[in-house]
């Protein structure tokens, strides 16, 4: 009876240790996971990134296109597809500013190791930089299209009514209301188709700087957003360096304390191995004294 209870207990206890092992690789596996699945999403929004990349030269070419056109409709041509890419390229912002929020969000979670957390923020980080820098320059294209566009306006309204102040053009370019620049010329019959052929074109060149200056404002308040998780991010990594530091500093002094303590650990055995050869040399001393003054007597 004690031998089969022997055996029942190695059992159980083999049975524990599997348990544990398959718990302990479950965890592995779970957390290679968590990270395979991690460096998928990133993936998928580097390529996003890259792929407004390709749309901004894209956008930037079918502007100047549309400049330089004297065919309406070309133009037309032209303002169809710029408005295509620019809902594409701006959907897609939408959606990496959302999956950045979200990788964010799930970094903060705890559970991760310090390897791991400090992989994830790292790479959450170099997104980051790489989408502001992708925002820049596709605000920075928008906004020379709408200074080119702005002067085209400027010039073919000089040229209907040389007489319109540089105010009046202005206005009628912010107000978006270019027929009282034109009333004058509109007027004289000599006049009036060429005007109205011209007044055709700023309206169509009106609508589109009011559409580019909608992208810009959108892309200046995801700017914004961006720089509002880059300063969150950062913060988080300088509190991380914060703390490798520190731990860097106990590490420097624990290493100080180790070898003071061998120090003085040599210098304890210096002095006991001296004590005793003290003590040792007392005992002859004595063992010769009393061997001269008692024995040989």
């Amino acid at each position: 009876m004690a031998r089969d209870r022997y055996q029942e207990l190695r059992a159980v206890r083999k049975e524990s240790n599997a348990d544990v092992l398959v718990e302990e690789v479950g965890e592995r596996t779970k957390e290679k996971t968590d990270m395979e699945n991690f460096y998928t999403r990133i993936s998928e929004v580097d390529d996003r990134i890259d792929k407004v990349n390709e749309l901004v030269p894209k956008i930037q070419k079918l502007y100047e296109k549309n400049l330089t056109s004297i065919n309406p409709e070309k133009e037309k041509e032209y303002t169809t597809e710029i408005d295509r890419n620019v809902m594409e390229a701006n959907n897609e912002l939408n959606s990496i500013r959302r999956r950045l929020l979200e990788i964010e969000n799930e970094n903060n979670k705890p559970g991760f190791s310090s390897g791991d957390q400090a992989v994830r923020r790292g790479r959450h980080a170099a997104l980051l930089r790489k989408f502001t820098e992708t925002i820049e320059n596709y605000r920075s294209v928008e906004r020379d299209s709408q200074m080119r566009y702005k002067t085209r306006i400027e010039r073919q309204i000089k040229i209907v009514n040389p007489n319109a102040t540089d105010e009046e053009i202005s206005r009628a370019i912010e107000e978006g209301n270019a027929r009282t620049v034109f009333q004058q010329s509109v007027l004289k019959s000599e006049r009036t188709a060429k005007a109205k052929k011209t007044l055709d074109l700023v309206e169509t060149r009106n609508k589109d700087i009011k559409n580019i200056e909608k992208t810009i404002t959108e892309l200046n308040n995801m700017f914004l957003e961006v720089q509002d998780m880059v300063n969150r991010q950062q913060e988080m990594l300088d509190n991380i360096e914060n703390a490798v530091q520190t731990t860097e500093q106990y590490t420097f002094r624990a290493n100080e304390d180790i070898e003071q303590a061998i120090v003085y650990r040599k210098s304890s055995r210096k002095k006991l191995w001296i004590i005793l050869f003290i003590l040792l040399m007392l005992i002859v001393a004595i063992v010769l004294i009393i061997y001269f003054t008692v024995i040989r007597k």
